[in-house]
């Protein structure tokens, strides 16, 4: 099975998926790779500049018992795989970093979200235990009893897990059928609800690349950059040969795409979207790796885009990074929450 993977010199970690529960609707950042910061207040700093004048919202502060939650992956030699997953919350009001519980790394692509009103953690765990080569299935950890269920077996692996509401997670699930593609999955009739069925597409036809589920709890919506499945994987793209559309597109959490929330370009695989966050109502952040294949080797540079958002003409503009300089080839990942308030995740 295809899945997509982010790689960062000198970094074996797996980080983030963020929630907000201080309100019924959450936000969720979880990347392939864990940060190490220094402190606690080292991986998450605020507020997140504005890349352009419709993303300049006044900053207020994140409700009552916000936090975000982290999925973290260290190295443990007493674990068969070497490897073990710790999840965290971080609690926004507070500043508080708390370690939550302490799961086996039995699984291909670890992923998961805490959840502090139902007393869970919904992660991704092997079918059969110790088995790496059987699929990844949704797994519910009860933070008060220390038993794990499994919720189903449907799917290969999960690249994304949060939680929309205490009955609603949001996956980027890896399909039987290859494709990566978001879904709900109904945590009470263990349903899911893929947005290919919601907008009659077949099941085959897109796939996403390896940029993350971003969902804006603010706003009910999630950033999802997808392709063609077979422009995707066609050598000629893969060898920087041939460039195919890719699709940038704000969805709302009921999966139903709105065609004015769809910009696309036509780029080679030189370009490449490592994330995208909605900074406003109509504007996202893009971060890109820039490869140049003309000298020897690839070098890569990162390059920032400004895509807002428009009935009549959406507009994707090459904007300055919104952080100090030296963080910028090394900010992963990218979450704004309530009152505009943006945080970013970067390791040193």
């Amino acid at each position: 099975m295809r899945k997509e993977k982010q790689i960062i010199p000198q970094i074996v970690l797996f980080l983030l998926s963020a929630i907000l529960m201080g309100c019924t609707k959450t936000e969720e950042p979880k990347g392939r790779q864990e940060i190490q910061p220094t402190t606690s207040e080292a991986a998450i700093e605020e507020p997140l500049g504005a890349a352009s004048p419709e993303s300049q919202i006044p900053n207020a502060a994140p409700p009552e018992h916000a936090y975000i939650s982290i999925t973290y992956g260290r190295d443990n030699e007493e674990n068969p795989t070497g490897r073990e997953v710790v999840f965290y919350t971080y609690d926004l009001t507070a500043r508080e970093l708390e370690e939550v519980c302490v799961l086996p790394f039995d699984v291909q692509y670890a992923s998961g979200v805490v959840s502090r009103e139902n007393q869970m953690v919904y992660y991704s765990r092997c079918a059969a235990e110790g088995d790496l080569a059987t699929n990844d299935c949704l797994f519910a950890y009860d933070l008060r009893t220390g038993e794990s269920t499994m919720l189903e077996q449907e799917n290969w692996s999960y690249n994304d897990i949060t939680l929309l509401d205490p009955e609603t997670l949001l996956v980027m699930a890896v399909t039987m059928q290859h494709p990566i593609t978001p879904a709900q999955f109904n945590l009470s009739d263990h349903a899911f609800k893929y947005l290919s069925d919601v907008n009659n597409e077949p099941p085959a036809l897109y796939t996403s690349g390896p940029a993350p589920l971003s969902y804006n709890f603010k706003f009910g919506t999630f950033v999802y950059i997808f392709q063609a499945q077979e422009d995707r994987y066609d050598d000629a793209y893969l060898s920087f040969e041939k460039a195919i559309d890719t699709h940038i597109a704000l969805v709302p959490a009921e999966l139903r795409k709105d065609l004015a929330r769809i910009y696309t370009v036509n780029w080679n695989a030189e370009h490449k979207i490592l994330w995208a966050a909605q900074i406003s109502e109509n504007e996202l952040l893009l971060r890109t790796d820039e490869v140049d294949v003309s000298g020897v080797g690839i070098a890569r540079e990162a390059v920032y885009y400004s895509l807002v958002f428009d009935d009549t003409q959406s507009t994707l503009t090459q904007c300055e990074p919104p952080y100090p300089d030296p963080m910028t080839t090394n900010v992963s990942r990218c979450i704004t929450l309530d009152g505009g308030n943006t945080y970013y995740i970067y390791y040193t």
